[in-house]
Parts: C-alpha cells; sequence; structure tokens
C-alpha cells in the first residue's frame, strides 16, 4: 500500500538480452494501462548479458485511491529480438490517509466554476503561506504544477482553454497538509 500523497520512486532494472550492447532507448511507465506518465531516455551501454538499475527522475504521486497496476516498458531498443520481455508491471494499492480525508477543504474552500471552460479558480480558506496545487487529467498526468503564495491573494486562477474535456482531479500541498478535489473541464 502507498499513502496518497507520498512521491514514489520508480526504479526499474533493465536486462540486455540480446547479442549486441543496448544504448539510447527510452524507458517509461504508464498508470493503470493509460498514456505514458514519465518517459527517461538511457543513454548508457548495456553489454549483453548484462542488467542496469534505473531510478526514473521525477517520483510519481497516485493523485487517487485503489488498485493501481504500474508498468515500466522499454521503447526504441536497438536490435530488439523479444518484445515479450519488455514490459515489468507491478499492483499498488494506493490510500487516502485519515489526516488528509480530515482536513478536506481546511486549505481550499471553493474550486469555481466547476465545470469550468477556459479558467478555474481557486479560493482558499485557512491556509497562510506558501504551497503547491497539482492538477492531473483522468490518467494521472501532471497537466499542471502552481506555486501558490497565500500572500499574494486568496484566489488562484488558472487557465484551462488548451485542456481537454473531461474529470481532473486537483492536490494541494502545504507543509504537512494536503487536500483532495475534483473539476471538470467543458468545451
Amino acid at each position: 500500500m502507498v499513502n496518497g500523497s507520498a512521491p514514489i520512486p520508480v526504479t526499474v532494472v533493465i536486462k540486455n538480452y540480446g547479442p549486441v550492447p543496448a544504448t539510447s532507448f527510452d524507458i517509461e511507465y504508464r498508470v493503470n494501462g493509460g498514456a505514458s506518465i514519465v518517459t527517461n531516455s538511457i543513454t548508457s551501454t548495456i553489454p549483453p548479458g548484462d542488467s542496469l538499475q534505473h531510478t526514473f527522475t521525477v517520483s510519481w504521486t497516485p493523485n487517487i485511491g485503489g488498485n493501481l497496476r504500474i508498468c515500466a516498458n522499454t521503447t526504441g531498443l536497438p536490435n530488439e529480438v523479444n518484445r515479450a520481455n519488455d514490459t515489468a508491471c507491478v499492483n499498488l494499492v494506493s490510500i487516502v490517509s485519515v489526516q488528509e480525508l480530515a482536513q478536506n477543504n481546511r486549505l481550499i474552500g471553493k474550486v469555481y466554476p466547476n465545470p469550468a471552460e477556459s479558467f478555474v479558480n481557486f479560493a482558499f480558506n485557512e491556509f497562510q503561506g506558501k504551497g503547491i496545487l497539482e492538477i492531473h487529467d483522468n490518467l494521472g498526468r501532471v497537466v499542471a504544477t502552481i506555486a501558490v503564495d497565500r500572500e499574494n491573494g486568496q484566489v488562484q486562477t488558472i487557465r484551462t482553454d488548451s485542456w481537454s474535456a473531461g474529470m481532473y482531479s486537483y492536490r494541494f500541498i502545504a507543509s504537512d497538509q494536503v487536500q483532495h478535489g475534483n473539476l471538470i473541464i467543458k468545451n
């Protein structure tokens, strides 16, 4: 199980089963079979029969609770002879902590308009200081990360006119507090 607010460092082991050295290829991971969340380029050379341990440069933070399947996949591997062994997956259960549930609506009091078309406002309640607002699409990809400084105003406005229509989730992190919520974008 993983806590919904804790970043997960994703590490994979890549083994070269081919007859020639492998170099200059990508490795990506996907959550629940969706689109690629993070892709890193591998430039190290892996000799035949040898392996390499790789940790993604960006930790992924679950933004939803429930069963998650995270799969790492190599792409563009030169001289690939067996694509069947290019993917490794792990199943996780993501939970939202009791502390996070108890703090619901303490930081952000209102998200409006919801559904939104060209912009959305986040109005803050008790929060003072700085925090990070992350917005994720329905596949868990981060579409916006905003540094919020409450001293510069109580409302944070975000342009959404370039986003696809659909359900989005947000997570606001300030010190030891986290608040989650959802918003809808319509075009």
